[in-house]
């Protein structure tokens, strides 16, 4: 008599979305608490997700085995999104106030900037003669590296009236935030498609001079609709990057956490 067949199991992963629901609520009471208190917690709250991804890992393992592979796998996407999405809001539990996480953008360490170039025509995305000159002086890193970024806007950062590049910067540092590398802007127009329209991002960075004999950071944009020919278009530009340059409080710039 042969044995039963056995029945595939996901009770596991269904067990994991009950307890992924009462982290969630978790963290949402989480956020509401004062920053000190939040700063003690953090370290748990991360902990709890590792502890949930490598149970989810497990799940993932046993559903798998028991033959429930494409049941498993949707329940896997949704609770690895689920837990991408907590980590970040735990993680801007301790931004600055005012500033919001970005995401995570990563070099690519075989891509020279002719490359880049022919992507972005692939892909309808303008950039700025000076953007041009600024590619062939930026640094591309020869490492697998990631950028955790943020943005905040001038007037977060304490400056409603607007301010210096120099005051920006320093007030950013002050607060825990540094500068990108230079291959941020390209980077970050090529991984961060869906920025909203009409807005603009300013990448908090070294200078470059370009052929103008200025200095430049990168901006990325999405053209609102308002602008005739470049309609809905993704762009990479520049601006001017001196120190003493001042920008309006409703500027948005780019650092690193």
């Amino acid at each position: 008599m042969s044995a039963p067949e056995q029945q595939p199991n996901i009770s596991n992963l269904q067990a994991l979305e009950n307890e992924m629901t009462l982290t969630r609520q978790e963290i949402e009471e989480f956020r509401k608490l004062p920053k000190e208190e939040q700063g003690k917690q953090r370290n748990d709250k991360l902990a709890r997700l590792i502890e949930l991804q490598n149970k989810l890992d497990q799940a993932i393992q046993e559903a798998v085995r028991t033959g429930q592979i494409d049941e498993s796998k949707k329940i896997k996407d949704r609770l690895e999104k689920e837990i991408s999405d907590l980590e970040s809001m735990v993680e801007e539990a301790e931004l600055p106030t005012g500033a919001s996480l970005i995401g995570t953008v990563e070099s690519k360490p075989d891509m020279p900037a002719n490359d880049i170039r022919r992507i972005f025509k692939n892909q309808g995305i303008d950039f700025q003669n000076s953007a041009e000159d600024l590619l062939d002086k930026t640094h591309f890193s020869t490492e697998n590296l990631k950028y955790r970024l943020v943005k905040i806007s001038v007037d977060s950062l304490g400056f409603p009236q607007g301010a210096t590049v120099e005051q920006i910067y320093l007030e950013a540092k002050s607060l825990g935030l540094k500068l990108c590398p230079a291959e941020v802007g390209p980077l970050l127009r090529l991984q961060y498609p869906n920025l909203k329209r009409g807005e603009w991002l300013y990448i908090a960075m070294e200078a470059i001079e370009t052929n103008d004999g200025r200095e430049h950071l990168y901006r990325v944009g999405h053209y609102s609709g308002k602008e005739g020919t470049r309609e809905g278009r993704l762009w990479l530009g520049t601006y001017p990057g001196e120190l003493d340059h001042n920008y309006s409080g409703e500027f948005y710039f780019v650092f690193q956490k």
